[in-house]
């Protein structure tokens, strides 16, 4: 039932910032671009190690359900936390823009957040401007009105976003060194998750990671 309602919700999503961008009206998007492809052959050189490879097209094209499907092949494995942070390192990361530039993630040429208005000022944003549409109320003058303001709160949005997932992060790793505190000197089993010129990163089954 949940896996139903999130492909509602993502048509519902699509489908509103398609109308939209055909439309040429002031809008917020969401927005994730491919990833750079010297990154993905950076990333294939680790994938490597594990037998999985990002294929990569004759015209240097990457396709999305190249990552989703070593996603898939991993779950449940050893190794799935170590591949699934290494594709999240390489992947760029999505943010509010007043223009369209689709989302890679999730192979959408036409994407906004439009189904949580309650809790992220972008959907809000978006319903406003769906109103004042459907109620004939965008001329020339309001239009170039919302153009500025659509501008302004995508910027802020994806500032906003950055910092709040910043914090989540420090709390984690917070929590987690507070954790580990008490089990200084004891052994534990790990996956090296990553190897830097300065040493390489363990992770631990419990999600706690150090160099």
């Amino acid at each position: 039932a949940n896996e139903i309602i999130e492909q509602f919700m993502l048509i519902a999503n699509e489908t509103v910032a398609e109308k939209f961008y055909w439309l040429q009206a002031p809008f917020i998007y969401r927005n994730h671009e491919a990833p750079d492809l010297d990154k993905v052959k950076d990333l294939n050189k680790t994938l490597s190690n594990f037998g999985y490879k990002i294929k990569v097209s004759k015209e240097d094209i990457i396709y999305p359900n190249e990552f989703a499907k070593i996603l898939e092949d991993v779950k449940g494995k050893d190794e799935e936390k170590v591949v699934s942070n290494i594709i999240l390192r390489t992947l760029r990361v999505a943010k509010y823009e007043a223009i369209n530039k689709g989302h890679f993630g999730i192979a959408s040429k036409y994407y906004c957040h439009f189904t949580s208005p309650i809790r992220r000022y972008p959907d809000l944003q978006i319903h406003r401007i769906i109103k004042e549409h459907l109620h004939g109320e965008i001329d020339d003058k309001r239009a170039l009105k919302l153009t500025n303001l659509v501008d302004y709160a995508a910027k802020q949005s994806s500032e906003t976003e950055r910092t709040a997932q910043e914090a989540e992060r420090e709390v984690d790793d917070l929590k987690k060194a507070e954790y580990m505190q008490e089990r200084i000197g004891q052994e534990f089993e790990g996956i090296i998750s990553s190897v830097t010129a300065f040493g390489m990163f363990v992770a631990l089954p419990n999600t706690v990671e150090g160099l």
